[in-house]
């Protein structure tokens, strides 16, 4: 499956909560809740900004290198399911939380392309067969 590179921007957590500690709280609970709010504009909690979308990683990273920018990779003719689920992980490039993005958010599912999922199982299959042959 191909991938391709959303850039959005939206306002970083550091530049409406000044606080230290609290905007580390605040991750933590996006990290319990797999939501990650950061902005109230009287209505919603989410301003988030679509910019482009990228077929080469390396133009994503450096379109997403503004205030707020980020970059996560999509399916490319391909939906992913309805239900929330944890697709690669995204990237905010100047964010002082870059780590604890690309580290991801743990949801109770991820959407992993079949092509992986066949590539491990190769591989279990292999692991098996020397496992049987050094018995």
């Amino acid at each position: 499956m191909k991938n391709l590179w959303l850039v959005t921007q939206r306002k970083p957590l550091e530049s409406v909560e000044p606080i230290p500690w609290l905007r580390w709280l605040l991750r933590m609970y996006f990290k319990w809740r797999g939501f990650a709010a950061r902005d109230y504009d009287g209505r919603s909690y989410a301003s988030i900004e679509y910019r482009g979308v990228f077929e080469d990683e390396c133009e994503a990273y450096h379109a997403a290198r503004c205030e707020g920018g980020a970059v996560k990779p999509i399916p490319f003719n391909a939906a992913l399911p309805e239900e929330t689920v944890q697709y690669c992980t995204n990237d905010v490039p100047i964010g002082e939380a870059s780590a604890f993005y690309r580290k991801g958010v743990p949801l109770p599912f991820i959407a992993v392309p079949r092509e992986e999922v066949e590539q491990w199982t190769r591989l279990e299959t292999k692991i098996d067969e020397v496992r049987a042959a050094s018995a």
